[in-house]
């Protein structure tokens, strides 16, 4: 794998947040990848849930610029309460 292929933080958010904005993300097409280490323990069984764990949101160093850009709008309208 090249390093442009390699994964980048982008942003953290609750999972829920964090489902929305992957989605918006891969709606205008740009893969993303989703890593919550309390969901995957609890999973695993070996985990348990506290209050305030964040999901962080991956993209691909070679979108990292274009997400970067959709994620400030999206927060904007966000913000705004338009969506």
């Amino acid at each position: 794998m090249g390093p442009e292929e390699q994964l980048t933080y982008l942003y953290s958010d609750s999972q829920i947040n964090a489902a929305f904005i992957s989605e918006f993300l891969q709606e205008n097409g740009i893969p993303c990848f989703i890593r919550n280490d309390m969901f995957s323990g609890v999973s695993a069984g070996f985990g348990a849930a506290f209050p305030g764990s964040e999901s962080k949101l991956f993209v691909k160093k070679k979108h990292f610029m274009q997400a970067r850009i959709l994620l400030d709008k999206y927060l904007q309208v966000r913000e705004e309460g338009e969506i």
